[in-house]
C-alpha cells in the first residue's frame, strides 16, 4: 500500500483553484498498474485539503460549482486507472453530526 499525505508538504492547501498537477499522482497509480495492483483514490472533498480562504469569500452556489469541478477533473483524469474512491473524508464530527466546516457553512 502506498499512501501520499493529506495537506501539501508545507500543511497548506493549494490556493490554486483549477490548476492541477498530477505528475505524482500519476506515478503513484502508473506504478500500482505496473505491478498489478489497484489504487484506491483519497479523496475527492476533505475541508482539510480545501482553500478555505477562497471558498469563504464565494457564494455557495460557486463552491458547489468549484467543488463539481474538481470532482468531474480528478475522476476524469484517472478515469480507467482509479475505479473505487473515497468522496468525502471526515463529513462526520466524532458525536456523528455533520462536521462544521466549509462545505457544512456552505
Amino acid at each position: 500500500c502506498v499512501s501520499e499525505p493529506g495537506p501539501l508538504a508545507d500543511g497548506k492547501p493549494s490556493d490554486r483553484l483549477g490548476r492541477y498537477d498530477f505528475h505524482h499522482a500519476d506515478a503513484i497509480v502508473d506504478w500500482a498498474i505496473r505491478h498489478r495492483m489497484k489504487a484506491k483514490g483519497h479523496v475527492l472533498c476533505w475541508h482539510v485539503t480545501s482553500p478555505n480562504t477562497l471558498l469563504e469569500d464565494m457564494p455557495p452556489a460557486q463552491v458547489e460549482e468549484e467543488l463539481r469541478r474538481h470532482i468531474f477533473t480528478v475522476m476524469g483524469h484517472f478515469r480507467g486507472r482509479i475505479r473505487v474512491w473515497d468522496v468525502v473524508n471526515e463529513a462526520l464530527a466524532p458525536d456523528g453530526s455533520l462536521a462544521e466546516n466549509i462545505f457544512f457553512r456552505k
